[in-house]
């Protein structure tokens, strides 16, 4: 049976980004923010894994406004 759900976050960004390096900044964001979140929760390495799915699966889309930490970096010839 093939699937048609995506296989890596940055794809289901993707899927809504018209650029794929806006689609991987956002799927980033998106860790970035679970992370955070279960990393105040989790007592110890054994109960991240997962925490940080389910924490994942209740990021919502508004919550990146206001929790993801995204600056811009500026680049340097060289």
């Amino acid at each position: 049976m093939v699937s048609d759900r995506p296989k890596r976050p940055r794809d289901a960004f993707a899927a809504v980004a018209n650029d794929p390096f806006d689609a991987t900044v956002g799927a980033l964001a998106l860790f970035g923010v679970a992370g955070t979140r279960t990393h105040e929760s989790a007592s110890g390495p054994g109960g991240f894994g997962w925490r940080f799915v389910d924490t994942l699966h209740g990021v919502m889309p508004a919550a990146l406004d206001y929790e993801a930490e995204i600056s811009e970096v500026e680049t340097i010839a060289a």
